[in-house]
């Protein structure tokens, strides 16, 4: 069992964020097995004040290479995480035509980058990014950028 606690009253508005590291030390290890295991776990950790909340912004714009640059950037004072992030066409937004794997948490002040390759969408074609920040969706609307 692990307690966290603060030691002092948070002052201001802003989210405190930490990140707890618990590392497991291995026993003796017998002769017949000879294999040690260690566990390390790397977790978050947030508090949050009442009222505190994020701001995500996004930009979207090509690279040099022809691909799309996703930018997410967080100008709240919470933090946000983000998953299922994914580029789709208006017209069938069940299929994704690219799509980010796994969850990234936003900080405060913080922007996160996502490149995507799209093969074969004229520039000015509309497309919708669409996330998800635990539940809640969100979706922003833009075009394909010129190569």
């Amino acid at each position: 069992m692990v307690r966290l606690g603060l030691r002092r009253k948070p002052s201001g508005d802003n989210e405190l964020y930490y990140r707890l590291i618990l590392s497991e030390v291995p026993g003796e290890v017998s002769r017949a097995s000879r294999i040690a295991t260690a566990l390390r776990l790397s977790l978050p950790v947030f508090y949050t004040p009442p009222g505190a909340m994020p701001e995500p912004k996004w930009s979207v714009g090509g690279t040099a290479e022809g691909d799309i640059r996703v930018e997410l950037g967080n100008t709240g004072n919470a933090h946000f995480k983000m998953s299922e992030v994914a580029i789709v066409s208006p017209a069938d937004p069940a299929t994704p035509l690219a799509a980010g794997k796994g969850f990234q948490y936003v900080l405060p002040g913080a922007t996160r980058v996502w490149t995507f390759t799209l093969d074969g969408i004229a520039p000015g074609t509309p497309l919708l990014l669409r996330a998800r920040n635990r539940k809640e969706p969100l979706e922003h609307s833009f075009e394909m950028p010129p190569r």
